[in-house]
């Protein structure tokens, strides 16, 4: 009989399919090991189904972000470990691989696996299977007997050597059903080369960066668009566009394989600023519907002290190029850094207008910045005396837009709150009927934008009202239900 394995994927607010846990699946010898992915976003009550069905379990395998997941990671892994004791809980995934040790003081965790796991976790289930020590396995902590060891990391490997992901531990269609539309996610690098001072990445990753070549990345979303009949690929890569060269042989792979795809990805504003016409334009004949930007902020000095290593206006530019070939735009901005003044934060929102102006029905967000685990920016913090969470689930609260940091305080959050509010509605252009017929309130929340007033937001709550009235009618579906969702969305 094969030795079991379970891994599981906490619930997230979003539908992006497990890549991560994919990629271990895959990496798996399944002639020797059954292997099942279980999501908690897709399963209910998955955690008592899985800790009591399977003779013959060799692991537990649980990813973790920082946030609320830690949650439902905790969660399952406490009662997994009520109902099997003996069975390890492995974590994996960005938390742990910051704060191993942190993660192991639980008395429900036995094994954290840091930094890229596809050959680290292989090698620990031969290891659990034969029973051997783990000291000789790196990238891995564990306990022994008490004691936290933390073995040395495993070298950053290059990801063409891991095997294509195998789509088949997952059911695409329940993704698709969530998401609302047949998009298909897929990773085609990982890692990013660069160095932001407000990101976890250069401790995870090493400011490392591997990627697959235009070959392998056009033949494979061609056998899954075929395979899964998908719409539209998302590149969750990091940063897509690190190397345009091979984004250029990617495209004129998809150009003449005749694969009728949209797809989107991520970009940084100086890349896509320094980015050829010609190649822009070939981009867009490949099917790219979306560049996802992170803007960061519309003041150079942060950008300076964010070590974002590009200008303001390198965002603005970005933008009106992508308005000049058709490309629709998600920008995101953050507020709350160290050192940011209301000066700072009205030149964002001031560059944030003139973005909207390109592109009203783009998306833009504010988020807080929030401290990470092992960024730069949370080093510095600490070294000037701020405290951290010295428990796991002390990191549940984690979120972008419920920060717990002394400098933030709720006048700030509230005027970011109606600042994301009235900056979307009063850019946006009204395409459904419902939207036309309430031109006034655009108008009004236009008004608004214009002249910096956000004070009394009785809008903000008709649509937060309306929104409510949405998810009642939507149980049901039908005409009420989908006229409120065409206007509140």
């Amino acid at each position: 009989m094969k030795a079991k394995v379970i891994l599981y994927n906490p619930k997230t607010p979003t539908y992006t399919f497990p890549l991560g846990l994919m990629a271990i699946a895959s990496s798996l010898d399944q002639n020797k090991y059954d292997i099942e992915i279980v999501d908690g976003r897709i399963s209910d009550d998955c955690i008592s189904k899985v800790a009591k069905a399977f003779d013959n379990l060799l692991c537990f395998g649980i990813t973790v972000w920082t946030g609320e997941p830690i949650r439902w990671a905790l969660d399952f892994s406490r009662e997994a470990k009520r109902l099997q004791p003996d069975i390890p809980i492995v974590w994996g995934g960005w938390h742990p691989s910051i704060l191993p040790e942190q993660c192991l003081k639980d008395s429900s965790v036995d094994i954290v696996v840091k930094g890229q796991g596809e050959v680290t976790f292989s090698e620990l289930l031969k290891c659990l299977e034969e029973k051997r020590p783990l000291h000789n396995c790196p990238g891995i902590a564990f306990k022994e007997n008490g004691r936290i060891i933390n073995n040395p990391d495993r070298p950053f490997a290059d990801i063409s050597k891991f095997p294509p992901l195998d789509y088949s531990f997952i059911d695409p269609e329940k993704y698709f059903t969530k998401k609302g539309k047949r998009q298909l996610d897929y990773y085609s690098s990982q890692g990013c080369p660069y160095r932001c001072r407000f990101c976890a990445d250069p401790m995870v990753f090493d400011s490392k960066w591997s990627s697959l070549n235009a070959e392998r990345v056009v033949e494979e979303i061609s056998a899954l668009v075929s395979k899964y009949r998908s719409e539209e690929i998302c590149f969750n890569d990091d940063n897509f566009f690190a190397n345009p060269k091979r984004v250029e042989e990617i495209c004129d792979g998809i150009i003449s394989s005749g694969l009728n795809i949209s797809w989107l990805g991520t970009i940084r504003a100086d890349i896509l600023r320094r980015l050829p016409d010609e190649l822009l334009a070939k981009i867009k004949s490949s099917g790219c519907r979306k560049m996802v930007i992170g803007a960061e902020s519309g003041s150079q000095k942060i950008l300076n002290w964010i070590d974002k290593k590009y200008a303001k206006d390198d965002v603005l530019i970005s933008a009106q190029r992508c308005k000049r070939f058709g490309f629709d735009t998600a920008f995101s901005f953050m507020s709350g850094f160290p050192h940011e003044t209301l000066e700072d934060l009205y030149a964002t929102v001031k560059l944030i207008k003139n973005v909207k102006e390109l592109n009203g029905n783009g998306e833009i967000s504010i988020y807080f910045y929030t401290v990470y685990p092992g960024s730069e920016i949370t080093d510095y913090l600490v070294s000037h005396g701020a405290k951290l969470p010295e428990a796991v689930e002390e990191w549940i609260d984690f979120h972008p837009q419920n920060p717990t940091l002394p400098w933030i305080d709720n006048n700030l959050r509230t005027q970011v709150e109606r600042l994301n509010f009235y900056l979307d509605y009063g850019y946006k252009k009204p395409k459904y009927i419902v939207e036309k017929l309430l031109l006034l309130f655009y108008i009004t929340a236009r008004w608004r934008c214009k002249h910096d007033l956000y004070s009394f937001p009785l809008e903000m709550h008709l649509v937060n009202g309306l929104k409510m009235l949405y998810n009642r009618f939507n149980r049901n579906g039908g005409i009420a239900g989908e006229f409120i969702k065409q206007f509140s969305q």
